[in-house]
C-alpha cells in the first residue's frame, strides 16, 4: 500500500527528471523502492499519454515539460506541507481523494493512478 512518502518521492524524482528534459538533457534517476518505482513509471506514462493524446487532438504540442516539471514540483511542495510527518501516514493522499467527487474516482482512468 502506498504511503505519502511513497508518493512524494516518485514526484520529486520525476519532477527532476523534467528538471534536466526541461534543460535540453535527458536523465532520469528513477526510485529504488518497488512502491515509488511503481508510482514513478504509472505517472510518467500517465504524463506521455495525455501530451501523445493532445498532440493527435490538436496537431500540436501544448504541454512542454517546464509546465510538467511545475505541476511535479507544485504536488511534492503540497505533499510536503500536508503529510503528517508517520512513517505509513496517508493524509496527503487522503487530501487528495478528498478533492475528486466519488463519482469522477469510479471512471476509466486511461492510466492515470489514484491511489485511495
Amino acid at each position: 500500500m502506498a504511503t505519502d512518502s511513497d508518493v512524494i518521492a516518485a514526484l520529486q524524482a520525476l519532477a527532476e527528471a523534467y528538471q534536466t528534459l526541461s534543460s535540453g538533457i535527458y536523465y532520469e534517476k528513477p526510485p529504488d523502492y518497488v512502491v515509488q518505482r511503481g508510482l514513478y513509471d504509472v505517472l510518467k506514462g500517465a504524463i506521455e499519454n495525455y501530451k501523445q493524446t493532445e498532440t493527435q487532438n490538436t496537431g500540436l504540442v501544448t504541454v512542454r515539460d517546464s509546465e510538467v516539471r511545475d505541476a511535479l514540483i507544485f504536488l511534492t511542495q503540497l505533499g510536503v506541507t500536508r503529510t503528517n510527518g508517520r512513517p505509513k501516514g496517508r493524509a496527503y493522499l487522503d487530501l487528495l481523494c478528498s478533492q475528486f467527487k466519488s463519482d469522477e474516482l469510479q471512471k476509466p482512468s486511461q492510466g492515470l493512478l489514484v491511489v485511495p
